[in-house]
């Protein structure tokens, strides 16, 4: 229990951090925010053959309750996030990234901080078109990881710290994107390792007990898809999978992800997430995640 009550003061300290940087960093996003037209948050900059976005945003919640008749409960809840992307194009080639950085904290009652979001998460590819420009030869490079501790639902066990897991996944194959569509598709075959670097955790992520590293080959298949479903209500999906060359098929590591944002004004924004994923060298069930939030959000550059 010690780690325990040591984890919550290092997840405060956190939680204050984030607030307190995202809270530093509105005014200046704000600013650049008058470069654009009144009625939008976002200001794009191209620059020669480069195409950048930044976002970040703070979004939470809170409620308290005293002799309220109908019953609640008191919580409070906050995640700040920061999304860093951009695409460079020079005649056939193309390369584009896209860093996610996404944490918070939420309360229940009188119960300990708990973590309610942990994303590392930095994608690269670079696709070289033919003369065809539907099709392509594609390179990708994956990392996927989190900040803080996680515990298991009684808070007495560790299940996850930074770089336990992390995950970088390479691939080199085709693409197919059809021209002035937001669809791609890209399949090839795949390299996969798993590090984690308490070895205590091992176990938990299909390493033999005491390893950090596992290397895993195979092929991968990746779908994305972007569409403008209305004014200001913009959706993203993606579909990533894994196939072990050593395993049968049903064991395909597969992960995907739906995400709909919408501005409601110049500076307020609303977002829904839901995402499947299963991993059966982490557990033989799905793992679903759903958030919705609504807060604060500017971009710039």
């Amino acid at each position: 229990m010690n780690e325990c009550k040591g984890s919550y003061s290092n997840s405060m300290h956190k939680y204050l951090l984030l607030i307190l940087w995202v809270l530093f960093t509105l005014p200046a996003m704000a600013a650049a925010n008058q470069t654009a037209a009144p009625d939008t948050a976002r200001v794009v900059i191209k620059k020669p053959n480069w195409d950048l976005d930044f976002r970040s945003g703070l979004t939470g919640s809170q409620a308290a309750y005293r002799n309220w008749s109908s019953g609640g409960v008191n919580n409070v809840t906050a995640v700040a996030n920061t999304v860093l992307s951009g695409v460079y194009l020079k005649e056939k080639y193309r390369y584009n990234f896209n860093l996610t950085l996404r944490y918070g904290q939420s309360r229940l009652e009188d119960n300990e901080f708990r973590k309610s979001e942990d994303i590392i998460r930095f994608r690269n590819q670079i696709t070289r078109q033919f003369d065809d420009k539907r099709f392509g030869t594609v390179v990708n490079v994956n990392f996927q990881s989190q900040f803080d501790k996680g515990f298991n639902d009684d808070r007495d066990k560790v299940v996850s710290r930074f770089l336990a897991p992390a995950t970088l996944t390479e691939s080199i194959g085709f693409s197919f994107s059809p021209v002035e569509s937001k669809f791609e598709m890209d399949a090839g075959i795949a390299m996969k390792q798993t590090l984690v670097r308490d070895r205590t955790l091992s176990t938990n992520y299909g390493l033999d007990e005491g390893n950090r590293l596992m290397n895993e080959a195979g092929f991968s298949l990746t779908f994305k898809y972007e569409k403008e479903l209305m004014d200001n209500v913009h959706y993203t999906g993606h579909l990533e999978t894994f196939s072990n060359v050593l395993k049968k098929l049903d064991s395909t590591d597969l992960t995907l992800i739906n995400e709909l944002s919408g501005r409601i004004n110049s500076n307020m924004s609303a977002n829904f997430e839901f995402a499947l994923q299963y991993n059966d060298n982490v557990s033989s069930e799905i793992q679903v995640k759903q958030i919705f939030s609504l807060g604060i959000s500017y971009r710039f550059i």
